[in-house]
């Protein structure tokens, strides 16, 4: 064999192994891909999982947190218009003591006394127009 020949038989010998070594590089690459997107696959159901899980829990605690909202809320109302009746039921009676105190009468008797001197003004109309009439009569 020639030198030319044992150096060709050399890198052709090389080459096969760099082919062979490349090739099993990109086959590790390739198992690696593959790998990752298993990984990837596996932990994005388990973080997709866990999200929906923290959801529904925060979901959870906003109904809670609403319904001593809104429980709150109801009673704030009922104590303010307890409240609000006690008020006026305290100023009606301040008023109707004001008005005692002074001497005014009730609404009822001020209406009834409306009614007697509406009477009153009538029965004087027609006095006053019979009187007319007895004097042109003269």
């Amino acid at each position: 064999m020639s030198k030319v020949d044992e150096n060709v038989k050399r890198v052709q010998e090389e080459v096969n192994k760099f082919q062979g070594e490349l090739s099993e590089k990109a086959r590790e690459v390739w198992l690696a891909g593959l790998g990752a997107f298993a990984v990837a696959e596996e932990e994005g159901s388990k973080f997709f999982n866990d999200m929906l899980s923290k959801g529904k829990d925060l979901v959870k605690k906003g109904e809670g947190v609403e319904k001593k909202t809104m429980d709150f809320a109801k009673e704030q109302q009922k104590e303010i218009s307890g409240k609000l009746d006690e008020t006026y039921k305290y100023l009606e009676n301040k008023v109707s003591s004001l008005i005692d105190s002074i001497g005014t009468g009730s609404r009822d008797e001020v209406k009834e006394l409306t009614a007697k001197v509406d009477k009153l003004t009538e029965s004087l109309a027609d006095l006053t127009k019979k009187l007319k009439e007895k004097e042109a009569s003269k």
